[in-house]
């Protein structure tokens, strides 16, 4: 049974077990003495109602095989109650009379059978409400099917690029699937959706949803401008993600948007010169320092803090913790510092701007370089078969991962929207992180998909996505750009005779000054 099943199953039984607690004083089952109805006898206890399957605003009732009717009772009662084995548990709202779930108590397989139109008694001498028939509820839907019509004005940074067929491509199938959900959807270029939306959300006329860089959503959950949504992963709607993704939009111990692709660094290597050489791309650091410094292979290196941050952490270093402290100045920056100062120093280095340091690895005069995914395209178009991608090497001296930065673009949820445009807007967003539209994003060869179940058959992009998840988010502030800025020059300091220790202490400063925490 997959990972999915196992969910909605688990759902299922915690709504069964609320609604069929009613028994417990006064209601159709006792906990003493449990009715003599059915061979099955279980023991029960009361949880919470799980929101991916009715609105939490909507009281709820079992119907019993027999038409006898429960609503639920108060969190954590326990009792015991016997069930039809062959019987079928029917979870219904009171506000809409069709069946939100069907559950068979073999306790193995959902049912999506609906008894037909018939009258059933409620406990406490209520009227009798009548059933009607219904169509099968996707056990592997999205939203929740009570959810309302929504209208929706979304803005998105994909402008320009190959994802942003794939996203108004998905807006249609979406749509096909709830017609009761319009989209209306805006692309533009990223700094200017970023500054746009600012504007609108302080003005409170921000869009529903908008799919913007987790950098910006940090940024905007400090300021307000953006919904939390632990309650989605709370429910088990996002156990198809892989945690590093989701690691990237957490700010205060909240979860403030859905990840729908990432992008991180890792080592490309030119294939061909490596077998020429008779070498393997360097697995440790100690490895990748023999190459450059006795001159096996030239490696190319972005000289900007954000391409070798992964060595920063693989040396135990951190620019600020979970918590909003400054934490720069300790024993793992120091090492980082050093290393790369000796690697720089390295006489088959070569250190500068992106811009120009990525034609030497193109032209054949580097056989490495540390580069984003966003690259893979046009290195795949240079190299073609000689292109090759491994993990960043794992640091010798600490025997751990190499956990470069990832990023991830995300749907972020304005603070204003309403319950019912809510559920809609994350019913899409959920929609987005599913394997068709993951293998959508994987096929223009650049993205790399959030979604652990996604096949990916091409061996570059394989690697990023291993490399993805042993990444770090990186400094999680809302002013992650200044941190960036200041961790920059602490780094271009050791070039200038200054002390790792001295280098350090003074980023420390400058982020004190900015403002940021001890």
């Amino acid at each position: 049974m997959n990972r999915r099943n196992r969910s909605f199953l688990l759902i299922v039984r915690v709504l069964i077990v609320i609604s069929l607690a009613l028994a417990v004083c006064g209601g159709l089952v006792s906990c003493k003495e449990p009715p003599e109805w059915g061979e099955n006898v279980i023991t029960l206890i009361v949880g919470e109602l799980n929101g991916s399957v009715a609105h939490r605003s909507e009281p709820y009732v079992i119907v019993m095989p027999d038409g006898r009717q429960m609503p639920a009772p108060a969190v954590g009662t326990e009792f015991t109650v016997a069930v039809d084995t062959t019987g079928t548990f029917v979870v219904q709202a009171h506000a809409a009379p069709e069946p939100i779930i069907v559950y068979e108590p073999d306790g193995v397989t959902p049912s999506f059978k609906v008894p037909q139109e018939k009258e059933v008694t409620t406990p406490a001498g209520g009227e009798p409400s009548p059933m009607r028939e219904i169509e099968p509820i996707d056990p592997h839907s999205t939203i929740k099917p009570a959810a309302p019509e929504a209208e929706l004005e979304m803005w998105h940074s994909w402008a320009g690029e190959p994802e942003e067929e794939i996203l108004w491509a998905a807006v249609e199938q979406f749509h096909e699937r709830y017609p009761q959900i319009e989209i209306r959807m805006e692309g533009m270029e990223r700094d200017a959706l970023r500054e746009k939306y600012a504007v609108s959300a302080a003005a409170g006329v921000a869009p529903d949803l908008v799919l913007a860089s987790s950098d910006a959503a940090i940024e905007w959950a400090a300021q307000g401008f953006i919904q939390p949504l632990d309650d989605v992963e709370e429910e088990g709607r996002l156990a198809d993600v892989y945690p590093a993704a989701l690691d990237t939009l957490r700010y205060e111990g909240r979860l403030w948007g859905i990840p729908i692709r990432a992008s991180t660094v890792a080592l490309y290597y030119n294939r061909e010169l490596f077998d020429e050489w008779g070498l393997e791309p360097p697995s440790t650091t100690d490895e990748l320092r023999a190459m450059v410094q006795e001159g096996y292979a030239t490696l190319a290196l972005p000289n900007h803090i954000y391409y070798t941050y992964g060595f920063l952490e693989g040396y135990g270093g951190q620019l600020v913790d979970e918590g909003g402290n400054v934490v720069v100045e300790s024993e793992g920056t120091y090492a980082y510092l050093n290393f790369i100062r000796d690697l720089v120093w390295s006489r088959n280095v070569r250190y500068g701007p992106a811009g120009e340091v990525q034609p030497l690895f193109q032209d054949y005069e580097a056989a490495m370089i540390i580069d984003g995914v966003w690259m893979l395209p046009a290195y795949r178009e240079s190299l073609g078969e000689a292109l090759g991608v491994a993990l960043l090497p794992r640091v010798a001296e600490t025997g751990r991962y190499s956990a470069p930065v990832l990023s991830t673009d995300a749907c972020l949820i304005s603070a204003a929207v309403s319950d019912a445009d809510r559920e809609a807007a994350v019913a899409f967003a959920l929609f987005l992180t599913g394997e068709d539209f993951q293998a959508m994003l994987v096929e223009t060869g650049n993205a790399i998909p959030i979604n652990m179940g996604v096949r990916i058959d091409d061996a570059a992009l394989f690697m990023f996505f291993k490399q993805a998840n042993l990444a770090s988010p990186g400094p999680l502030h809302p002013e992650r750009s200044a941190i960036w800025e200041i961790a920059q020059r602490m780094q271009e300091r050791v070039f200038e005779e200054w002390s790792p220790e001295e280098a350090a202490k003074n980023a420390a400063a400058e982020m004190h000054e900015a403002g940021m925490r001890r």
